[in-house]
């Protein structure tokens, strides 16, 4: 059986990494996470036996220790860099560490690439999940739970002013208590649980990708596999499914809408099982 390890930088795992991690477990390979911050690289490397590790382009690059562990070990330890959202990769940064290297990305311009691979963000399906069928959603209800930005708050703002909606706004679990969106229609701070009730109680979910997004956000694939409908700026979730409605122009939202088919199948598999299977299917 393979082993492979997953690396992440502190116990604060990011769900990329965790979703993974679970993926691999369910396609029934010996899969464990490294928390960097805890065991150094050449502890790992002198204690623990694995045939493959899975990292973040940010934790490698700049880690000499684990650059010469894996140049050692190059004939033993294959290498799965999951490259950054949205920038182009740094092709040249690992190439001396070995043959068996992999690049991953969820960059959506890099799909026919033949040295990347597309893998996609997914929702982990022991938390979001369909419990509440779509006719029984809150019909004129919008909710958002994510990250203040500048940019984010420009576009809610126009969303938002004047109350002509009726939206709800969250963050989530991983931003700091100072992170609040400035309108009133903010509700507070999630926990990672309670974000599968907030997108299963509302018909319409948003999403708000950043200006020059190639990438389709996690927070999309949690929002359809509880069974929402997708309300979003990013043109590119046409890749996965036909539950959405784009907006155009928040200056004339909601009467410029462009509704995709809220009855037809998603066209990619929404879990990290799949995601997991996809890797696998690489090695």
């Amino acid at each position: 059986m393979i082993k492979i390890k997953l690396a992440s930088a502190t116990s604060s795992i990011s769900r990329y990494i965790s979703g993974l991690w679970k993926g691999f477990i369910e396609n029934d390979v010996d899969a464990s996470v490294w928390y960097m911050d805890q065991k150094p690289a050449f502890d790992l490397f002198f204690e623990e036996k694995f045939d493959v590790l899975l990292i973040e382009e940010e934790n490698i690059e700049h880690n000499p220790a684990l650059l010469k562990c894996l140049f050692a070990h190059k004939n033993d330890v294959g290498v799965i860099l999951k490259l950054r959202d949205n920038d182009l990769p740094n092709l040249d940064l690992p190439l001396h560490i070995g043959n068996r290297l992999y690049f991953i990305s969820t960059n959506e311009n890099l799909k026919s690439n033949n040295d990347i691979h597309l893998v996609r963000y997914a929702a982990d399906k022991d938390f979001f999940h369909e419990s509440n069928p779509l006719d029984n959603k809150e019909e004129n209800s919008i909710v958002f739970v994510g990250r203040p930005s500048k940019y984010i708050n420009s576009v809610l703002s126009k969303l938002c002013i004047p109350q002509k909606l009726n939206i709800r706004l969250f963050t989530s679990y991983e931003c700091a208590d100072n992170d609040i969106f400035p309108f009133i229609q903010y509700c507070g701070k999630l926990k990672y649980e309670q974000e599968r009730q907030i997108y299963s109680e509302s018909k319409w979910c948003l999403d708000i990708a950043e200006e020059n997004q190639n990438f389709i956000s996690q927070r999309c694939y949690e929002i359809l596999a509880c069974g929402s409908n997708l309300l979003t700026n990013n043109d590119l979730v046409s890749n996965i499914t036909q539950n959405y409605a784009l907006i155009k122009d928040t200056n004339d939202f909601p009467d410029n809408m462009v509704q995709g088919d809220e009855n037809s199948k998603h066209l990619v598999d929404l879990t990290y099982t799949g995601r997991a299977k996809q890797i696998l299917d690489l090695l």
